[in-house]
Order: structure tokens, then sequence, then C-alpha cells
């Protein structure tokens, strides 16, 4: 209808997932030229576009580079889950460290295009594993040098409350009726506790908090 879904060659399955967002990343540096950053989300996700539109504008902190942004919920040191009966087995055929490097949760994460660059050159030298996040965001982001880090309002987890108050600009497994009310709710807000994703800096303990509340799978 609206001539905005990009379709490839393969099998939509949830093991193809890193395959689609390695072709998220092909389709942004070969046809957005002009695009400054690319987010990827699920789809049953609400994130309040104003607070991540206002914070992009903004002149960004002295700590982060364009070429090396790339952030969302930071998901420090986790093992790889290996119960052959788990959705997120991981088997050593695949992936036989002992840790995954240091990722951003596939719930949603935000990058520049210098980033999405990096990380689509990177993949044709990284062996593929069927989590696109800790590929994209882990994997492969260590392979292209670049660091992910956290960012003030987002989580993986679906958030209760999504008023003016709010700690977070995000919620995860929200329905479509869940998306409306949050709208509603806060499109009748005046101010917000979350003004930038970059507030943890000025808060200064938000990244310790997040990674304990959202310390893996």
């Amino acid at each position: 209808m609206y001539q905005d879904i990009i379709q490839e060659d393969f099998i939509d399955s949830y093991n193809n997932l890193t395959i689609k967002s390695i072709m998220m990343l092909r389709w942004f540096t070969k046809n957005c030229e002009r695009t400054s950053y690319l987010l990827k989300t699920d789809d049953d996700i609400f994130l309040d576009f104003r607070v991540l539109n206002q914070s992009l504008r903004r002149p960004f902190p002295k700590w982060i580079a364009p070429d090396n942004f790339l952030g969302g919920t930071l998901i420090r040191g986790a093992s790889p889950n290996k119960d052959n009966n788990d959705k997120w087995f991981m088997p050593n055929y695949l992936y036989a460290g002992s840790k995954y490097p240091n990722y951003l949760s596939g719930t949603a994460y935000l990058m520049s295009r210098q980033v999405a660059e990096k990380l689509f050159t990177a993949s044709f030298g990284v062996n593929m594993i069927h989590m696109e996040d800790i590929y994209i965001t882990g994997l492969c982001a260590r392979k292209a040098g670049v660091r992910p880090f956290s960012l003030f309002g987002f989580t993986l987890s679906k958030v209760k409350r999504m008023g003016c108050k709010s700690r977070h600009i995000m919620s995860h497994r929200v329905t479509p009726a869940d998306m409306y009310r949050i709208w509603n709710t806060r499109a009748a807000c005046s101010e917000f506790y979350v003004t930038s994703i970059f507030q943890d800096r000025q808060f200064g303990l938000w990244e310790k908090v997040a990674n304990k509340l959202h310390g893996g799978r």
C-alpha cells in the first residue's frame, strides 16, 4: 500500500534475522546516501521519536564520534546458552567462546551512517550466527573497531507506565492497542523526564543500572 517494504530473496524466519539485518545494512549504505542515522527496532516496540529526533539535532557530547556511534541497551559479559531446547541455544560449532563481546539488545539500536558502512563491510569477514543483535552489534562491531554504548531511556523490557515521568522513551512487547494508549498519554505531556538519549552522562549511573537490569539472556 505504502511502497515501504523491502523484500530480499531468503526465507523470513527467526533463525534468518541475521540475514535480514545484513540486508538492511546493505540497502541503507547503497540507497540512503543522504541519511545520517539508522534505527533498527522490533515491530512490537514503542519508541518516542520526538525525544530521539531532538537528541540527534543537538550538538553531540564530546565523548561521541560519528564514526563510533552505535548505541542502545548495552549487554555486558553475556555467556552463550548451551541448553539445546532453548530459543537462544548457541552450539559450539557456531560460537565456541565462553563470553560474547559487549553488544546491544536487538529490541532497538541506533547507529550513524559511518558505523552502518563499517558493520556491513565487517560482516564479510565474520562467521554468521543466528542471533542478529550479537552478530551485528557485537561480533561485527568488534571486527570493525566500533564500541557499542548505552543510550539513556532505552530498554529491552516492557515498561508498565510510559507517562511523562517515565525514565524510558521506549517499551518492548507493546500491542497495537498499547501503541495508541501510550502515544495519546505522552502526546498530552508538556515535558518529559527523559529529554535526551545522552542524559546518562549527566545523571551518572544509568549505564551501570541498565546493565544490571538487562544482564544478558
